[in-house]
């Protein structure tokens, strides 16, 4: 999908008083390829334009694209369930934070952290040194990493435990 403002304006309010006096139009569409002239689009409208700035999006890579391993065996994070939306299954020793997506992501980071110290601090007490969530040998419902249907997750979903 591809968002496009037809006009000019110097900021955001002269945009929207532009958008409001019927100035500028809004067209969302899908862009089929680029003309002289502009962006001709899947719907058969065709946007003129003197510039057009290309943007391809956020590309999200979990972990920083780190290839995690256990034992000499590589980790496939698609296959992978994330625990409590912080730990992954049959990893070790390792939690991450990952903030809400439909509230403040500082208000889910931060719970997040606050339950990895208290699996430390119980760990500490009973004198564990390794935590390791397994999935159960029977069937579990998985469910995409994040309920988000922006281009940026949705192309990249595939790459995420579950």
């Amino acid at each position: 999908m591809s968002r496009g403002i037809s006009g000019c304006a110097s900021s955001p309010t002269r945009t929207f008083d532009a958008i409001s006096d019927g100035r500028v139009s809004v067209v969302t569409d899908e862009v089929e390829t680029f003309r002289e002239t502009g962006v001709a689009l899947v719907s058969g409208a065709e946007l003129e334009a003197d510039l057009i700035v290309t943007a391809t999006g956020l590309n999200m890579v979990p972990f920083g694209g780190i290839q995690l391993t256990v034992d000499g065996s590589d980790i496939e994070l698609p296959k992978a369930l994330a625990y409590l939306g912080m730990l992954l299954s049959d990893v070790p020793n390792i939690a991450f934070a990952f903030g809400y997506t439909n509230q403040s992501w500082t208000l889910g980071a931060d719970l997040t952290c606050q339950e990895v110290c208290r699996l430390l601090n119980h760990m500490d007490q009973h004198g564990y040194r390794q935590c390791t969530p397994r999935i159960p040998d029977w069937p579990i419902a998985s469910a995409p990493f994040a309920d988000l249907t922006s281009g940026y997750m949705l192309r990249a979903i595939d790459t995420f435990p579950r």
